[in-house]
């Protein structure tokens, strides 16, 4: 009976220890974007001597889980693989994501660790370039790219950058690897020596993964080179001085042009000089130059005759149009007197016009015409001449009519204005205005207006 009892004992206790179920994982890829699924590898070992079949499930709600269903026969160990999906709107943080497994007779809970990374926490890069760049030769540069997490990426933009150099190429990078990458440098004329920033920015669409500056440094070269120019053209000669910086470094110069007094006078400069200092044999130009990489600095020295030589023309040609209409044959004066009622009071207006014929010769066909403002009535008491024709519109014009004006001969002809308005208010008279032929030529003249001013 005893032995009986022991067996009995022996076998439940045997029943108990097989029931347990092993229970172990393996992280696949726990380190995750927030568009990328966390991966565990499960592995269930059902020490029980029946089949069992085990669900397994999400007990976390921010992390989705496809509820499984797996069969694990007795003794047998299974291997699954689960994924977990994050909700969007997760922080970038370390998790414990929740896993129940149950069966008949388990109840198993696990926190499995899984971290939500930024963009810019998975890649790193370095720079490497040779010990001294110089920029007339192409050059090759290395930049080494370090994925610090098992998290493959693809078409990975990769941009170099800074003012002078754009270079960019796309790329894979798998889990925790190393890459180095090699790109050429062509540089232009215009890169200062020195050290500058060069912004090394990996993208894919619109996630940043990487945005860091790095440093490249430019060998320092010096070289000026001067192209001398000349164009000439009647009474105009113009030099043209080119500075070019070939190097890359800052150049400073000071330029001289020597200069004779007719020089200097009619000399312009583009750009002006710092200077012009007077010596013993003339003059001298100074230029206080500084010309950066790759910069051309352009001069024009232009000693220009012509435009002189113009002007004077210009003002001898105006001096004789004046001297032409000054003396011409004709001298027209015309002069404004009162006529005195009382002593104290003006009755009248006189206006009296004089006509010579100042030259050697006759001349024909003299038209004179006088205006004045509009009056009531028309101007009368005319003495010497009458007039051929009285106008009214816009204001009173007379005309006089002469046919012919001997050399020397004269005429004085008048007319009174005794409107009291017109007396009253000041009034500008516009000068005389003369016509005439002189041999083949019309010729006109005009006299000063007269002023009466207000009494």
């Amino acid at each position: 009976m005893k032995r009986v009892i022991l067996l009995l004992t022996f076998l439940v206790l045997i029943s108990s220890v097989t029931a347990i179920t092993d229970f172990k994982y393996d992280a696949v890829q726990n380190n995750i974007l927030k568009d990328q699924e966390a991966i565990f590898l499960l592995h269930i070992t059902n020490n029980d001597y029946g089949d069992k079949t085990y669900t397994l499930e999400s007990a976390d709600l921010n992390w989705i889980l496809e509820q499984k269903t797996v069969l694990i026969p007795a003794r047998a160990t299974e291997h699954i693989e689960i994924r977990y999906t994050p909700f969007k709107d997760l922080t970038e943080k370390t998790y414990g994501v929740h896993l129940k497994i149950t069966s008949s007779t388990d109840r198993i809970e696990k926190y499995l660790p899984v971290t939500l990374l930024r963009p810019d926490q998975i890649l790193d890069a370095e720079l490497i370039t040779p010990e001294y760049i110089d920029y007339k030769r192409p050059t090759t540069i290395k930049l080494v790219i370090t994925n610090k997490y098992k998290i493959d990426l693809k078409d990975l933009d990769v941009k170099l950058s800074n003012s002078f150099i754009d270079l960019s190429e796309k790329i894979d990078i798998t889990k925790e690897q190393i890459r180095t990458d090699e790109f050429g440098l062509n540089f232009d004329h215009e890169i200062k020596g020195g050290t500058y920033p060069l912004t090394v920015l990996i993208t894919s669409g619109d996630k940043v993964f990487l945005n860091k500056d790095l440093q490249i440094s430019i060998g320092i070269n010096s070289n000026l080179k001067e192209i001398n120019e000349r164009e000439e053209s009647l009474l105009i000669k113009t030099d043209i001085i080119k500075k070019i910086n070939e190097g890359n470094s800052d150049v400073q110069e000071t330029f001289i042009r020597k200069l004779s007094l007719s020089q200097r006078l009619f000399t312009r400069y583009d750009p002006q000089p710092d200077e012009i200092i007077s010596e013993a044999e003339g003059y001298v130009a100074k230029w206080n130059l500084k010309i950066a990489p790759g910069e051309t600095l352009t001069m024009r020295i232009t000693t220009d005759y012509r435009s002189p030589i113009l002007l004077a023309i210009i003002i001898i040609g105006i001096g004789y149009l004046f001297y032409s209409w000054q003396y011409r044959s004709i001298k027209v004066t015309k002069k404004v007197m009162t006529i005195h009622s009382t002593q104290d009071t003006i009755g009248a207006i006189k206006v009296l016009i004089n006509l010579k014929n100042k030259g050697g010769s006759a001349i024909h066909r003299v038209r004179v015409v006088d205006r004045i403002p509009q009056l009531e009535h028309n101007p009368t008491h005319f003495t010497g001449l009458e007039p051929s024709t009285i106008n009214r519109g816009n204001g009173i014009t007379l005309t006089w009519e002469i046919a012919r004006l001997n050399p020397g001969e004269e005429k004085v002809f008048s007319y009174k204005i005794d409107d009291k308005v017109f007396i009253k208010r000041r009034i500008n008279l516009p000068g005389t205005y003369v016509k005439y032929e002189e041999g083949n030529k019309i010729l006109r003249t005009k006299s000063i207006g007269g002023v009466l001013k207000q009494l």
